[in-house]
C-alpha cells in the first residue's frame, strides 16, 4: 500500500475514524493493527521481520538496563546489533556479496524474494533505541505495545524519517484530542507531499527513466536535462513522502522530525548533508562517525572516519557498487572542502561573504550534487561512466517534445518557489497562518495540479527500494 493510491486513501480515512471513535486506552492497539495491515499489504510474510526486530530490541534493551555487569551489557548489545544487521544483510546484501565473490552465477540468487520494503529504516530505528539504552540516554520502554508501535508506526515505517525513541514514544502515549489547527496543517502537508510526488517527481520520472535506462541512445543536452530532472525528481519524491508522512502522523497527534531543509539552497556539500535526509545523516553521525572519534581525531584518522561514514551511508542505500562509489565521492568532496577551509584559515585568506558570493557557492554546490546524483541513479558503474561521457558530448538538439519539457521546468520552478518560502518558515505553518485568500489559492493550485497533471500510475517512492 502506497500513499499515492486509492487503497491508502480509503485505509487512512477508516483508521482516522476508528482512532477518534475509540477510547484512549485502545487507540495504540488500533494504530498498531493498522500499521501491521499497512505493511502486510505488500507481503504478510514481511511482518515476521518486523516482529523479530521488535522483540529482539524490546527484551535486549531491558536486559541491558537491568544488568550491572558491563560485559553482559555489551553481550546483549552485540546480540541486538547482530540480529538486526543479520536480517538486513540477509535480505538486502546477501545476493550482492555472492555475485561480487562469484559464489552464484549471473541471474541466480541466494535469496529469491523481493527486498522487504522499509527494512533499512526500521532496523536502524530499533538499533538506535537499544544503543541509546546502552549509553544510558534513555530508559527502556516497559510496555511491548508501545515499543511495537514505535517500530511499526505506519506513516514513517517504510521510508522514514528514522525516528529516535526519545521523540516518538512520549507522543504515542499522549491522549490526543481533536485539534482543527493540527489537522489543517496535516492536510496542507499531505497536499504539498502529493503535489511533490505525483505532479513533480512522477512527471520528471518519465524523462529521467527514458534517458538513464538507455544511456547509449542519448547524448549532450538530453543527458544534461535528465541529470537536472533526476536531482529534482529524487528530492520531490522523497520530500513528498516525508511531507505526506508528517501530515498523516499529525492526525494521530504525532510530530515527525523534519527530514529536509531546502537542500538545493545549500552552499556546500557539508551544508547539503545538514539539509538532506537529516534523520539518516544524523544517525550515521551519532552511531558511526562520533564513535569512530569524530572531529577530535588527528587529520589522517579523521579523513578515514568521515570517508568510512559516507561509504557506509552509500552502501545503506542499496546493494550496488554505484551507491558505494557515490558515498566515496561525497566523502572526497566533503574532505576537500574542509581541507580548503583549513588552508584558507592558515593563510589568513578571507572570502567576502556577500550575497553574490553565497549565490555563487549555492550554484557550484548544486551542480556538484547533480553530478553526484548521476552515479546514484545509474544502473551500473559502467553505465554511469557512459552517461558522464555523453553528458559532455557536444550535441545541443533536444530529442523530446519541447512543450512537455517546458511544463516540467515549470513544475521545478514551482517547487523552488515553495522552497524559497519554506527557507524562512515552515511552509505548512506559513500557509496555515496566512489569510483566507492565500490559503485558498494554494489549495486550489495543489488540487488542480494533482487532479489534472498528476501522474497516477501508482509509481512507488524511490526510497522504498532502500
Amino acid at each position: 500500500m502506497i500513499f499515492n493510491s486509492q487503497e491508502f486513501i480509503i485505509f487512512f480515512f477508516i483508521v482516522v475514524w476508528f482512532f477518534y471513535a475509540t477510547p484512549f486506552k485502545y487507540r495504540r492497539l488500533i494504530l498498531l493493527l493498522a500499521s501491521y495491515i499497512f505493511y502486510g499489504w505488500w507481503n504478510p510474510a514481511y511482518l515476521i521481520l518486523i516482529w523479530a526486530s521488535t522483540l529482539t530490541d524490546f527484551f535486549t534493551a531491558k536486559k541491558i538496563y537491568l544488568s550491572d555487569n558491563q560485559k553482559i551489557k555489551k553481550v546483549f548489545l552485540f546480540f541486538s546489533i547482530l540480529i538486526n544487521l543479520g536480517i538486513l544483510f540477509s535480505f538486502k546484501y546477501a545476493n550482492f556479496v555472492a555475485e561480487t565473490l562469484n559464489i552464484v552465477n549471473e541471474g541466480n540468487k541466494l535469496i529469491n524474494i523481493l527486498l522487504p520494503v522499509g527494512i533499512s529504516f526500521y532496523t536502524f530505528q530499533t538499533m538506535s533505541y537499544t544503543i541509546d539504552v546502552y549509553k544510558q540516554k534513555l530508559k527502556p520502554e516497559q510496555k511491548l505495545i508501545n515499543f511495537a508501535l514505535f517500530v511499526a508506526f505506519f506513516p514513517q515505517l517504510v521510508a522514514g524519517p528514522i525516528e529516535r525513541a526519545q521523540n516518538i514514544l512520549p507522543q504515542l502515549k499522549k491522549n490526543v484530542k481533536f485539534d482543527p489547527d493540527k489537522l489543517s496543517i496535516g492536510i496542507y502537508l499531505i497536499l504539498l507531499g502529493l503535489f511533490q510526488k505525483v505532479v513533480v517527481a512522477d512527471n520528471l520520472a518519465v524523462f529521467v527513466d527514458t534517458i538513464f535506462n538507455n544511456p547509449k541512445s542519448y547524448k549532450g543536452i538530453d543527458v544534461a536535462i535528465a541529470a537536472v530532472f533526476f536531482a529534482f525528481q529524487i528530492y520531490a519524491d522523497f520530500a513528498g513522502y516525508t511531507n505526506i508522512a508528517r501530515g498523516v502522523a499529525l492526525f494521530f497527534g504525532v510530530n515527525l522530525s523534519v527530514n529536509f531543509k531546502q537542500p538545493y539552497l545549500a552552499n556546500s556539500i557539508k551544508n547539503f548533508w545538514h539539509r538532506w535526509h537529516i534523520s539518516l545523516s544524523t544517525w550515521f553521525r551519532d552511531y558511526v562517525y562520533i564513535p569512530l572519534g569524530g572531529s577530535k581525531l588527528p587529520l589522517p584518522k579523521w579523513v578515514i572516519a568521515i570517508s568510512l561514514t559516507f561509504i557506509l551511508s552509500g552502501f545503506w542505500h542499496g546493494a550496488n557498487w554505484t551507491f558505494v562509489v557515490w558515498g566515496f565521492l561525497n566523502a572526497a568532496i566533503y574532505v576537500a572542502e574542509i581541507l580548503l577551509r583549513k588552508i584558507f584559515k592558515r593563510n589568513s585568506i578571507k572570502i567576502n561573504q556577500n550575497h553574490f558570493v553565497n549565490l555563487l557557492r549555492i550554484f557550484i554546490a548544486f551542480w556538484g550534487v547533480v553530478l553526484l546524483w548521476v552515479i546514484f541513479r545509474a544502473n551500473t558503474v559502467s553505465n554511469a561512466i557512459l552517461i558522464y561521457k555523453n553528458l559532455f558530448y557536444p550535441k545541443f538538439s533536444i530529442s523530446f517534445d519541447h512543450k512537455w519539457l517546458i511544463l516540467n521546468f515549470g513544475l521545478i520552478l514551482s517547487l523552488v518557489g515553495i522552497d524559497l518560502i519554506a527557507n524562512k518558515h515552515s511552509f505548512a505553518n506559513w500557509l496555515h497562518q496566512n489569510n483566507t485568500f492565500i490559503k485558498a489559492a494554494f489549495i486550489y493550485f495543489f488540487l488542480l495540479m494533482i487532479i489534472f497533471i498528476g501522474n497516477w500510475h501508482h509509481t512507488p517512492f524511490i526510497y522504498f527500494q532502500f
